[in-house]
């Protein structure tokens, strides 16, 4: 079956893995942010029961290991890593314009779309 990894902004689905973690994003939290549940996958709460599919038995106990933080924690703690606000809408913004660039120059890989 393998280890999966989701990261999740309170109802947001921002990504998943299986059988790696990001060791950077894992930077965003403290051992104080770890939680484990163990119980059996039917009883497993939503988002964590997406995966559940795979296992064969709904009966089975598995150990899920999760973070969780407070926005206001996890937005200080980008911050200290220089992942501000105005360097994000400044990166958007020079990836926004160069697409623009390679869609006036023809050169989208996406046929233009956006």
């Amino acid at each position: 079956m393998g280890s999966y990894a989701e990261c999740w902004l309170d109802s947001l689905h921002v990504g998943s893995t299986k059988n790696y973690f990001d060791s950077g994003l894992m930077q965003l939290f403290r051992a104080s942010d770890k939680r484990v549940h163990k119980c059996a996958v039917k009883e497993l709460p939503r988002p964590m029961r997406n995966w559940a599919d795979y296992v064969e038995d709904p009966e089975k106990k598995v150990d899920v290991v999760y973070y969780i933080a407070a926005a206001v924690l996890v937005k200080d703690r980008l911050e200290l890593k220089g992942y501000t606000l105005e360097t994000s809408k400044r990166a958007f913004h020079e990836t926004d314009a160069s697409r623009g660039e390679g869609i006036r120059r023809g050169n989208c890989r996406d046929g233009g779309l956006l």
